[in-house]
């Protein structure tokens, strides 16, 4: 795993962009309402720069089963990551994060 330095001197794992938060609060309705049909999955690809994984593009799709798939070429990581609405945007955000750091 990448470990960079933040502007505190401290050594930290790479952080992904508050947008990524942004992005799951705004397809919110879209995983709540497609948790009653399957399991939602979060579809998209982050660049890594810097420590900072920052979102190329992400969207909710629906699966019948978990699919979770990460894949990093270079400094981008294309991912597949099921969600649960239970967990709430929040959970959700953090559950990102986790899976793309284990490829980082």
């Amino acid at each position: 795993m990448e470990v960079v330095t933040n502007s505190f001197g401290l050594k930290s794992k790479p952080i992904l962009a508050p947008k990524a938060f942004e992005a799951i609060y705004s397809m919110w309705g879209k995983i709540v309402e497609g948790s009653q049909l399957a399991v939602p999955h979060l579809v998209g690809r982050a660049r890594i720069l810097n420590g900072v994984a920052s979102l190329v593009e992400m969207d909710v799709v629906l699966h019948t089963e978990e699919r979770p798939l990460i894949i990093r070429e270079g400094n981008e990581v294309s991912f597949i990551v099921p969600v649960e609405p239970r967990e709430g945007p929040e959970g959700i955000y953090l559950k990102l994060q986790n899976a793309l750091e284990e490829q980082l």
